[in-house]
């Protein structure tokens, strides 16, 4: 009589345990040396302060203080981001008018990409970016991914700042009261590789008699109006935020 034994079997299964532990050991391994790969996650920082000179302003028709606005525009992905807009710009009230869509207007179309809204006083900009008409200065601080290429734009305009070129009354039409120059645009680019101040340039103008959609090069007829902002600062900074290999699961 023949007795079948159990070693066969006991065999294939210690076998098939130990290719399960192999495998595991292989995978963390594998993990491990993709974790410790991985590039350390960064964040570019921007601080923007601008400072306007008040002695500009108060020349104007009306002597009240520019509107301002300034927001982020992302090369890759087409992405705007508004980081803030002045009260009279974001709520479409004008003191003595019912609306100035002269205002900022290049700001307004790049909100309305934003947001799908046309600034109006019945759809006003978000509270979030809204800030009263400063008189001296403005400080803003943004943080932002630190691997695509951004651009920040400040555009800014005072009402009455007539001169030659843009003057009180204009068009065919006498009683057709004009705004005085257009807002001007200025731009930086947010160079990651850059840690410390970066350069701001005037890069146009907008229009006064039709809407357009990106700034006007030509600067031929502004005056006074360069003279509103006395300084733009933009300070970035990149911060790298190294990782620990050994804590997301690398092979011990």
């Amino acid at each position: 009589m023949f007795t079948i034994r159990s070693e066969p079997k006991n065999f294939a299964l210690c076998i098939g345990m130990f290719a399960i532990i192999f495998q595991s050991i292989c995978l963390g391994h594998v993990k491990g040396i993709r974790n410790q790969n991985t590039p350390p996650l960064s964040k570019l920082t921007a601080n923007i302060k601008i400072k306007l000179n008040e002695s500009e302003y108060l020349k104007t028709g009306w002597a009240q203080p520019p509107q301002l606005a300034v927001w982020l525009e992302n090369e890759e992905t087409d992405e705007v981001r508004t980081l803030m807009v002045t009260q009279a710009a974001a709520t479409d009230t004008w003191d003595g008018k019912v609306t100035c869509p002269v205002g900022l207007p290049i700001w307004t179309g790049r909100y309305f990409e934003e947001s799908g809204v046309w600034v109006s006083y019945e759809t006003p900009a978000a509270d979030a970016i809204t800030r009263a008409t400063p008189k001296e200065s403005v400080a803003l601080e943004t943080e932002l991914p630190g691997v695509d290429t951004w651009f920040i734009y400040v555009e800014v305009n005072v009402s009455g700042d007539f001169n030659e070129d843009f003057p009180a009354f204009f068009g065919y039409e006498r009683e057709r009261w004009g705004n005085g120059q257009p807002s001007l645009i200025y731009r930086a680019r947010l160079d990651p590789e850059v840690n410390g101040f970066l350069p701001i340039k005037l890069v146009g103008r907008s229009e006064q008699e039709y809407a357009v959609d990106d700034p006007i090069a030509d600067l031929k007829g502004i005056t006074t109006a360069t003279s509103l902002i006395e300084s733009i600062q933009v300070v970035c900074s990149l911060v790298i935020q190294q990782v620990n290999s050994h804590s997301i699961g690398s092979a011990r």
